[in-house]
């Protein structure tokens, strides 16, 4: 599907955020209702990414019992040899045998990822991690305060899940990936590239947070933005619709 495709598909799509998000009112939230702004709300979206996993060679050897389960990572779905077919008996991991007995390198495991994407400088979302980091009772801190009331002057968007075995030995290069292949969309207006990415690390996954200017004027009828990157060998591409993201008679992002 190509992206004027799926702009027209999104658009014309039935609304789908029946919730009215100004309820409850903060900073009486629930931890639910916490859970929800912050991964599968207007401003944060799943998406599982396919992909194909390369191991490096200390991880083909059959006596380390290598397991994605290890790693926080799904089991492959099969494991494709190169010469094209589905893995035989015996020939699943590398030095296994197929039916001819002998030894065949793989070409990778088909595999995927679980990532969420957040708009982190909309209001709700620096609520809900205001009530994470200082609670109910705590929201009043001035730390807390000046996050909730200085808006950030560009877009933060967080996008995390990314499997750290993917980039762990090059952490500098996964920066440079996003930073030269992701983009914000918004039909009739220039695509924004990230100013700046930041990618700590966090145990068996990858977090990174990218800054873009802000366009002017933005309208929730304009209809969607979409979010796109490329990370190794992960493609990413999130839309958001534009009218739920409004939040207090205010379009968020």
């Amino acid at each position: 599907m190509t992206r004027r495709e799926l702009f027209a598909t999104f658009a014309a799509s039935p609304a789908l955020w029946a919730q009215t998000w100004d309820q409850p009112v903060f900073p009486d939230w629930p931890r639910t209702h916490i859970d929800k702004v912050l991964t599968d709300s207007p401003w944060a979206h799943q998406k599982t990414v396919p992909f194909i996993h390369q191991p490096r060679e200390r991880e083909r050897d059959p006596e380390k019992e290598f397991s994605f389960s290890q790693i926080g990572l799904p089991g492959g779905i099969g494991f494709p040899r190169r010469g094209g077919g589905p893995s035989s008996p015996g020939g699943g991991w590398p030095g296994g045998t197929g039916r001819g007995g002998g030894s065949q390198p793989s070409a990778g495991v088909r595999t995927e990822a679980y990532l969420t994407v957040r708009w982190s400088s909309a209001l709700p979302v620096r609520q809900a991690l205001v009530l994470t980091e200082f609670g109910k009772g705590g929201y009043q801190d001035p730390k807390a305060q000046e996050t909730l009331s200085r808006a950030p002057e560009q877009y933060v968007i967080d996008l995390s899940g990314l499997p750290a075995i993917l980039f762990s030995r090059n952490v500098k290069a996964l920066e440079t990936d996003l930073a030269k292949n992701t983009r914000i969309y918004l039909r009739g207006r220039k695509p924004l590239a990230p100013v700046s990415v930041d990618l700590p690390e966090h145990g068996m996954h990858l977090a990174a947070t990218l800054r873009f200017s802000r366009w002017e004027s933005v309208s929730e009828d304009e209809g969607m933005v979409e979010f796109t990157s490329k990370a190794g060998p992960m493609k990413i591409e999130v839309p958001f619709k534009l009218k739920p993201m409004m939040y207090r008679g205010r379009l968020e992002m």
